[in-house]
């Protein structure tokens, strides 16, 4: 793995690309929550994704976990953990060059008792530069969006 550069959760707000989706998923926080917290079970609702392994701690902040997208691999570290609530990493690692920087972050927001809103942003730094940021960002929001469909899918909301 080649190391990439890790970010605080904060770094998020001035990254140099950003991408943000939010989605009413008609399920409560609870159960919304136990999909985000399988790692393993990402690959039922998140495309692209061809494998989710927790490392030994997978459960809080500072945990870890790899992920497989089949073309390349990354590591992350685990930045918020608080269940119902809010789930964030950063990639600290990956098996392929592109980016420099990635936070992700996803927020639970209850929305009556049985929705909830989802709010899932990606803050990226490419390597590149300055010319692959206006490509990059409709990207990244149509996976996010993606993703969110598939979460909502697979929670029946």
């Amino acid at each position: 793995m080649t190391p990439m550069t890790p970010r605080p959760l904060e770094w998020i707000d001035s990254a140099p690309v950003r991408a943000s989706r939010s989605r009413r998923i008609a399920q409560p926080p609870a159960v919304v929550w136990a999909a985000i917290a399988d790692h393993a079970g990402w690959t039922d609702w998140f495309p692209r994704l061809v494998a989710v392994t927790p490392g030994q701690v997978a459960d809080a902040v500072g945990g870890t976990r790899t992920v497989d997208l089949g073309a390349l691999a990354v590591e992350e570290e685990f930045l918020a953990w608080e269940p119902e609530r809010h789930f964030a990493f950063t990639l600290t690692s990956s098996t392929k060059p592109g980016l420099r920087s990635m936070v992700e972050d996803i927020r639970l927001t209850p929305d009556g008792e049985t929705a909830c809103t989802v709010t899932y942003t990606m803050g990226i730094e490419p390597v590149g530069g300055k010319l692959l940021r206006p490509v990059l960002q409709p990207v990244f929001r149509k996976t996010i969006s993606d993703g969110l469909a598939g979460l909502a899918g697979h929670v029946r909301g």
